[in-house]
């Protein structure tokens, strides 16, 4: 019985392991399930890793016997129940990774054989119980990567048997108490990452067992002792940066030869670094950011004990008071060498030859130090050289050509030092380049137009130089730059209009040259410059009206140019600290601080005879008064006319950016505004379906009444709301109409596209009036409209420039089109979300009293409170209720109290079907009613439902959150795709588990795709090949066509859902190790070779992605989906092997290759480009349409700045967890992920005929396999 409260107090079963839970089976039998031999009482609960939700029900204290309770890296959320005290036999407590909150169980010590207690990676607050100290059997405890507070108690001390200890990522403060010295046998501890202060226990030195100590980044101070090192004869890790620790480096740690890993950055060191020559096994050594050194020759004589470092890899001496040359030795350093950083000292003299030695580095970094001479020509040989920073010395002579050999290259600086000569073109073949820095040189010439050819820069700075020549036009080739600085030299010629083409650009500084001409249009394309500096130039005309409309920019100089003409006021010139418009002698106007002489006002032109032409001065002065007296008599008519019907006008610049339609074409494409083109009716305004004359387009057309008070406000908040937004889910603004009717009466319409399926209201509210037949909705539409709606939500808060909030999401204002895809519409209540303080605020706006509409608007409108994304999300989940109910919130039966969301709260999660819309639940065709996942799947609706209209704001969901559980949910029980959907379901005659995929006839290109399909798997049969079982054509019971095909049913779900699970939880949980990753590879890589290579007629698959890769019982991986594969052409009798003749195939974003973009035939190289993403998707864990690989990033640059030497800053973090007794990574793995990381990048070339063979690819990761796993048919796949 326990067992089953367990089960029920699952809502999230996505991969289905608990299928087994049944009565008809013996409890001893359910997955996970570990009990007695002979007393058959259960002994383990193992279900780790498998994306569970739900909270940690209290029954399982009655479990006894239980000495295993392991629930590590699934979505557990909820208190840690008091029951678990009641397990007296518990050994190991493994609930790390989940989103579990409240305070630690005093009860736990209640477990006194507890010996692993694994509680990291939640959300667990409050104070370490003093009565730790019970656990007097514990050998390995994790609190790490929680919120806890106060101190460690001393209780601590009593752990005898604890031999790893992590308190880590938390928010501990005071000592570290002396008593951990009790614990003899103790290995590891990490007390990193917190707040703890006072000296570091020195008892702790007298600890000979401990392999590794870690207080990283806390608040410790004094000293270390000087023979500390001695007793410490197993020390690998030794991590005390980011502290406060004082005097010198113990002596003692030249006897540390067991050392591996030794940080003492960032503290305040003082002295000489000791011989670390016996240190044979150090591979990291980071002494940066202290007091090292005395500013003396001999200061660098340490580095020739460290030749005997073999292995190191990683070392920083940078930010200490190191003096004299660099030595020679520094070139015998170990030739694993990848990062050495040396800057910010006191070195001098001129950088040894020999340090080309050091083939192997990726950073070099000498910057802000006192070195001069050239660039040695040894340099060349850094051919994995990705960042060179040399900037802030004495360097001198030309930059050589050389540099232009270094294709690894991402940053280059070497700014701040005497270079001469030209900048080499040679620059120009470093193509990874994003990072230039040639300021405060000598550099003379013009300005190479290779340097324009680095598309992927974003900071360019060439300032305090004495180039000349002009800017070429080119400039608009790096359009993702960032910064662009040239200041100071002497650059003549015009601003090159290709300027406007670099979007991105944030910092334009061009001043301290000798341009000239006019400042030109282009540069209103700058739509995120912040500052811009034109000053000290010869540039002339009027300064540009646009510049006022660029809303980032918040710093303009065009001082000492030759401009003239008026100032304008707004934007950035309406601030004069941030303006600076002196020395341009002829400007005037402007705003009254800027101090600038009025405009002059035109006159009518005095003759040059005037003195003697006495009578033309008096038919001058004679026309002057008329004129002034006419307008004179204008204004006062204006002035009365506007005081009769004074309205709010709409700012020019809302609507400057929309057509205009003008009022007749609106008068004429309605029938007059007839009402059989009434659609509908709001409290502003009026909705008419009509035609644009030009177009031929049937539109919607918005009428406001502007006679009703809040209409102009209306129009206003959706001007500004829509103006600058696009998103699928949003109803796309066309045009707009800003007039006056036949009647002379002001008049304001938008325009907008028509959605044929009308509102979701018409849908879930049909009218009783209605001739045809009523129009339902199936539960997976409803669900793909909740997914719409909050797609739209999530893009209006998170997406765009400024949050928008909608303040008024119902049924009504969600439009459909012609494929039921859902549209939220009505913005004229939207509110952008205020700023204060230069700091945009999510969570609130500064407008108040906005209701939006009953029943939808959230309880705190009602008394003041300030409108906010939380309002919306309110609004979200009462319209999902909705949607699963049938019921509106202002139904007559909500009354006295009761409202939509206790209705459902009653009947939730148990009785649902009871309240559920009667539409939803007809016996249909596939009888899903039926079915036990559909109550699955209503349960987690309703769940967020509730969870989004939760009466508290900040306790309602996030709209990301919502985003991604809707889609999770769509996955797991509909399965849909582009042109399909995926049931689960069973053949009758065999009583077989199967994947129905049903196409989606009414998509274009579902016909293809299902013939492609076809055509592909008909003769192919292949164990990493989903297997086709057989088809169906035929037409269901409306008379419409129906096509499916049936497959093996994969239970262990899609690589997708394993790489990417859908959670809330900070980390995601771990569940593919590097060896299953392995075995994926070599599955799919098996299953391209047989496509490419051993069929018949060879097959392009078009389509590898995870989310086409799924997995059996045995985690076995099978390519799917052929729903756009490509048999390959055939060309006078002979198989063209790496070309089809058919276009246009995309493939998926991120995974589909470069040439495809371009109307590239598809071919092989394609699918092995799809196959390294796929690679380097699986090692790093992160997508190829991840956020940050933005402006000209991407993952294969990702992960080539980091390689070799850095695999493990980028690697999945779920490879790499520091578990108890595993603080050194084992150097094998390296290898294997260096080999791994090496054929991704290899598949993944951009240029087709540079990618890896399958067939080369698939010999490669068995031998690795082979290598570092053994035989695959020795050591299984196992999950």
């Amino acid at each position: 019985m326990a067992l089953i409260r367990f089960k029920e107090s699952i809502s999230s079963d996505p991969n289905g392991i608990l299928v087994s839970w049944n009565t008809s089976t013996h409890f001893c039998n359910w997955y996970g399930i570990t009990c007695h031999p002979t007393l058959g009482r259960v002994t383990e609960l193992n279900l780790q890793g498998h994306m569970l939700k739900g909270y940690i029900s209290p029954h399982i204290g009655n479990l006894s016997y239980m000495t295993t309770f392991k629930l590590a890296n699934n979505s557990f959320y909820g208190n840690i129940p008091l029951e678990v005290g009641r397990l007296s036999q518990l050994q190991i407590f493994r609930v790390q990774n989940n989103t579990l909150v409240g305070e630690i169980p005093l009860n736990l010590t209640h477990c006194t054989q507890l010996k692993r207690l694994y509680l990291h990676g939640n959300n667990l607050k409050g104070k370490i119980p003093t009565e730790i100290g019970l656990f007097r059997n514990i050998q390995f405890l994790n609190f790490a990567k929680n919120q806890l507070t106060g101190e460690i108690p001393s209780s601590i001390g009593n752990l005898s048997s604890i031999t790893y200890l992590s308190l880590g990522a938390n928010n501990l403060e005071g000592d570290i108490p002396p008593e951990i010295c009790h614990l003899k046998s103790l290995i590891a501890v990490s007390l990193s990452m917190n707040k703890l202060s006072g000296s570091f226990p020195s008892c702790v030195f007298n600890m000979s067992s401990l392999i590794a100590i870690a207080v990283i980044i806390n608040q410790l101070s004094g000293s270390l002792p000087p023979n500390m090192f001695l007793t410490l004869h197993n020390l690998q890790i030794f991590e005390f940066g980011g502290n406060q620790f004082s005097g010198p480096i113990p002596p003692s740690i030249a006897n540390a030869s067991t050392l591996t890993l030794l940080d003492l950055s960032t503290n305040n060191f003082v002295g000489r670094i000791p011989s670390l020559g016996k240190l044979q096994d150090l591979y990291h050594l980071s002494l940066a950011k202290n007091n090292l050194g005395y500013n003396s020759t001999n200061d660098l004589e340490f580095l020739k004990s460290l030749v005997n470092c073999t292995k190191l890899k990683f070392l920083s001496l940078s930010w200490n008071r190191f003096g004299g040359h660099l030595p020679n030795s520094l070139g015998n350093l170990s030739a694993q060498l990848s990062e050495l950083y040396l800057g910010f000292n006191e070195i001098h003299g001129e950088i040894p030859e020999v340090i080309g030695n050091l083939v192997g580095l990726t950073v070099l970094s000498i910057a802000n130090t006192h070195i001069n001479g050239i660039i040695p020509t040894t340099f060349g040989k850094f051919t994995m050289l990705g960042l060179l920073d040399l900037a802030g010395n004495k360097l001198s002579g030309n930059i050589a050509p050389f540099i232009g050999n270094l294709s690894q290259l991402f940053h280059l600086e070497l700014g701040a030092n005497r270079f001469e000569g030209s900048i080499p073109p040679s620059i120009g073949n470093c193509q990874m380049l994003q990072y230039l820095d040639l300021s405060e040189n000598n550099l003379t010439g013009t300005i190479p137009l290779e340097l324009f050819n680095l598309t992927s820069q974003f900071y360019m700075d060439l300032s305090l130089n004495s180039l000349s020549g002009s800017i070429p036009d080119e400039v608009g080739n790096i359009h993702d730059i960032m910064l662009l600085d040239m200041s100071n030299n002497h650059i003549s010629g015009h601003i090159p209009l290709g300027v406007g083409k670099c979007v991105m650009l944030e910092y334009l500084l061009l001043q301290g040259n000798s341009l000239q001409g006019v400042i030109p249009s282009s540069l209103a394309s700058l739509k995120s410059i912040t500052v811009l500096d034109l000053s000290q130039n010869h540039l002339s005309g009027s300064i540009p009206s646009f510049l006022q409309n660029l809303s980032f920019l918040q710093y303009l100089n065009v001082s000492f140019n030759v401009l003239e003409g008026e100032v304008p006021t707004k934007g950035v010139f309406g601030n004069v600290s941030v303006l600076v418009v002196n020395g341009n002698s002829k400007l005037c106007g402007g705003i009254s601080e800027l101090h600038l002489p009025p405009c002059p006002v035109k006159s009518p032109v005095k003759s040059e005879k005037h003195a003697k032409h006495h009578k033309f001065r008096l038919i001058v002065a004679i026309l002057s008064v008329v004129v002034f007296l006419i307008v004179l008599s204008s204004t006062f008519a204006i002035y009365w006319s506007r005081k009769e019907r004074k309205k709010p006008s709409l700012n020019s610049s809302t609507i400057d950016q929309l057509a205009k339609v003008s009022y007749q074409s609106l008068y004429n494409g309605t029938d007059g505004f007839s009402t059989t083109n009434l659609i509908g009716c709001g409290n502003f305004s009026s909705v008419y379906k009509g035609t644009l004359e030009l177009e031929d387009r049937v539109v919607a057309i918005k009428v406001l009444n502007l006679q009703r008070k809040g209409a102009h406000k209306s129009f206003v908040a959706e001007c500004n709301a829509l103006k600058n937004i696009k998103h699928r889910n949003l109803v796309q603004i066309l045009t707009c109409c800003s007039s006056t009717d036949y009647k002379g009466q002001e008049f304001k319409a938008l325009i907008f596209e028509y959605m044929r399926n009308g509102s979701l209201e018409q849908w879930l509210h049909p009218t009783t009036t209605s001739v045809e037949q009523p129009r339902t909705l199936s539960l997976k539409q409803r669900l793909s409209i909740m997914i719409d709606v909050a797609s739209a939500l999530q893009y209006l808060h998170d997406e765009c420039e400024q949050s928008i909030i909608h303040c008024d999401l119902k049924p009504g204002n969600v439009l459909l089109d012609d494929d039921m895809i859902a549209h939220v519409s009505d913005f004229g209540i939207a509110r952008l979300l205020s700023t204060t303080k230069g700091i945009t605020s999510k969570q609130s706006s500064s407008t108040l009293a906005i209701k939006g509409t009953v029943g939808y608007a959230p309880p705190e409108y009602g008394v003041g409170a300030e409108v906010s994304t939380y309002g919306d999300m309110f609004s979200l989940g009462i319209l999902m209720l909705e949607m699963l109910t049938g019921r509106r919130p202002t139904d007559e039966m909500f009354e006295d109290g009761q409202n939509i969301c206790n209705f459902v709260a009653i009947s939730f999660p148990s009785k649902l079907f009871q309240i559920l819309d009667p539409r939803l639940i007809p016996i249909e065709e596939n009888d899903w009613n039926l079915n036990p996942d559909v109550e699955k799947c209503l349960v987690s609706l309703f769940r967020i439902g509730l969870a989004c209209a939760m009466e508290s704001p900040k306790e309602r969901m996030d709209v990301v959150d919502v985003s991604s559980e809707l889609q999770r949910i769509q996955k797991a029980f509909f399965g849909c795709g582009n042109f399909s959907s995926v049931y689960k379901g069973t053949l009758e005659l065999e009583d077989r588990v199967v994947a129905i995929k049903v196409l989606n006839l009414q998509r274009k290109g579902a016909h293809k795709s299902f013939v492609a399909e076809c055509n592909a798997l008909k003769n192919i049969k292949h164990r990493n090949l989903v297997q086709i079982l057989t088809c169906c054509s035929s037409t269901d019971y409306k008379g419409q066509e129906f096509k499916a095909l049936i497959f093996e049913y994969m239970r262990n779900g899609s690589l997708e859902q394993w790489l990417h699970p859908t959670t809330t939880s900070v980390e995601q949980p771990r569940t593919l190790s590097l060896k299953q990753r392995l075995s994926i590879m070599i599955d799919v890589a098996s299953a391209l070779q047989y496509l490419h290579d051993e069929c018949e007629q060879s097959i392009i698959h078009c389509d590898l992605k995870p989310g086409n890769v799924l997995l059996d019982d045995d985690m076995i991986a099978h390519v799917s989906d052929f729903g756009i594969a490509r048999l390959l052409s055939t060309t006078k009798g002979i198989t063209s092997k790496q070309s089809s003749s058919t276009l246009a195939i995309k493939g998926t974003v991120g995974y589909a290759p470069p040439e495809y973009g371009v109307g590239a035939e598809v071919s092989t190289y394609g699918d092995m480009f799809s196959l390294g993403i796929l690679m380097l998707e699986m090692l790093t864990g992160r997508r190829p349409t991840d956020e940050m690989f933005e402006d000209g990033q991407n993952i294969c640059n990702f992960v080539a700045i980091s390689f070799p030497s850095k695999l493990f800053q980028i690697l999945d973090p779920r490879l790499i967890p520091i578990e108890e007794n595993d603080w050194n990574l084992n150097p094998d793995v390296e290898k294997c992920l260096v080999s791994l990381f090496r054929i991704g990048l290899a598949c993944a070339m951009e240029s087709p005929k540079e990618r890896m063979d399958v067939v080369d690819v698939s010999s490669e990761l068995q031998r690795i396999q082979k290598a570092f796993f053994g035989p695959r048919s020795v050591l299984g796949n196992d999950p």
